[in-house]
């Protein structure tokens, strides 16, 4: 039988009792009330009020809680529960904002945000969240994450400055061709959060591949450069199965290019069959499928 309750707005708690999970439970009652000590601490009373708001069981419902669990009580006023609530700090969330945007060196100055208490919990502003203005001013939507699964939304306008090394090109840079350091220089940002997401170390750019053809004398982002296939198109690569105790291998010819991880098409020039398999390094890969007679049977069809 559902319970009876009813939910009213408010901003302080008054004299509701504060409450830290999703649901009610027998131990939540128990400790407003004593008269009902005697409930199984886990029974699950229903849903917990959303942030803002009270959920209040009525005399008349106590009374029926009890009686149904043969707890002997009077009750003579109804108790209600209410979301622990607390104003936003300007701290807080620039905290959550440089964790957001970590491990960049960043600095925050918060400019305006909500204004409205919010429940306790990890308070997080997604980079995807973001929509930025000039000079490095930023709308975030964000969530506070509280009680396990639920999300209270939240906003803030900031300013946000970055110091970093940044890497621009020295030459033209070819599509397709790993970048080495020599077509590299490094240059001392500070200024103004960009919407592209820059390298800040070499290590994060050498090896990688322009998308096209890159200008000198352009700034390196994430937008330009893919990271290297593992496995080329036309590469030779051997492909293992393994079924029980038994290890096939034979050595095919890669169809589509793919990285660590991807699944890709290729071809077995000794049976004629073509086959799916998933990259696991440079050069090596297993069958997607745990099928070994696809690396030693003919395919009947030719």
């Amino acid at each position: 039988m559902m319970l009876f309750f009813m939910l009213a707005v408010v901003t302080p708690l008054g004299g509701c009792r504060a409450i830290q999970h999703s649901q009610i439970l027998g131990q939540d009652l128990a400790s407003a009330v004593p008269a009902l000590q005697g409930l199984p601490p886990s029974s699950d009373f229903g849903s917990a009020p959303l942030p803002g708001s009270t959920r209040v069981f009525q005399v008349r419902e106590l009374k029926r809680i009890a009686a149904e669990n043969r707890i002997q009580a009077d009750f003579s006023q109804d108790v209600c529960f209410a979301w622990s609530m607390k104003p936003l700090t300007r701290q807080a969330i620039a905290d959550a904002i440089t964790k957001t945007l970590a491990p960049r060196h960043v600095q925050i100055e918060i400019l305006d945000q909500s204004s409205w208490p919010a429940p306790e919990g990890e308070i997080c502003f997604p980079r995807s969240s973001m929509s930025l203005e000039a000079g490095g001013v930023a709308l975030w939507r964000g969530y506070i994450s509280y009680a396990s699964t639920r999300r209270f939304e939240i906003w803030a306008k900031a300013r946000v400055l970055v110091q970093e090394t940044h890497f621009m090109t020295v030459e033209k840079l070819v599509a397709g061709q790993p970048l080495t350091a020599s077509q590299l220089k490094s240059e001392f940002y500070n200024g103004a959060l960009t919407r592209e997401e820059p390298f800040t170390s070499i290590e994060q750019v050498l090896g990688m591949i322009p998308k096209f053809d890159i200008p000198a004398g352009t700034m390196l982002t994430r937008q330009l450069l893919n990271v290297p296939h593992d496995i080329e198109r036309g590469d030779t690569l051997t492909v293992v199965a393994e079924i029980g105790r038994a290890r096939v291998e034979a050595t095919c010819i890669a169809e589509e290019s793919g990285r660590t991880g991807s699944i890709i098409s290729v071809h077995n020039a000794r049976t004629g069959r073509r086959l799916r398999v998933i990259v696991q390094a440079k050069g090596k890969a297993v069958l997607a499928v745990p099928d070994a007679l696809g690396l030693i049977a003919e395919d009947r069809r030719r």
